[in-house]
């Protein structure tokens, strides 16, 4: 199902996988490389949101198509040592870590000055 966005440009691709066992939601794997050979000329960027890497084998099925990613990290949740397994992992399965983000972080300088250095 596709959904045109309010930002310009930017379209939101919503897919279900059916089945809620996990050894039907391993097809995701040939579903979602079908679906970026068909689309990829048409896009400059695609962005594909996923499980948490080491809690679901769903996930390892979208790193076999995708060469590339980025390791979101929640701050205060994630510990340093799962996220050295996870990059040693991802490095074994020859996925490329292009950046890692730092969600939900505490700030701790007041708003005012965030906003000042951030613009």
């Amino acid at each position: 199902m596709l959904f045109r966005s309010s930002a310009a440009g930017v379209d939101v691709l919503a897919v279900d996988v059916p089945g809620r066992d996990e050894a039907s939601r391993l097809d995701v794997a040939p579903l979602l490389r079908r679906m970026l050979d068909e689309t990829k000329s048409g896009y400059d960027l695609i962005l594909i949101d996923s499980p948490p890497l080491l809690a679901s084998s769903q996930a390892w099925a979208i790193c076999s198509v995708v060469p590339r990613m980025v390791l979101v990290a929640e701050s205060g949740r994630t510990r340093r040592e799962v996220l050295h397994r996870a990059q040693k992992d991802l490095a074994q399965a020859k996925v490329a870590v292009l950046g890692s983000v730092l969600n939900k972080q505490d700030r701790y300088i007041p708003r005012w000055l965030y906003r000042m250095l951030a613009s």
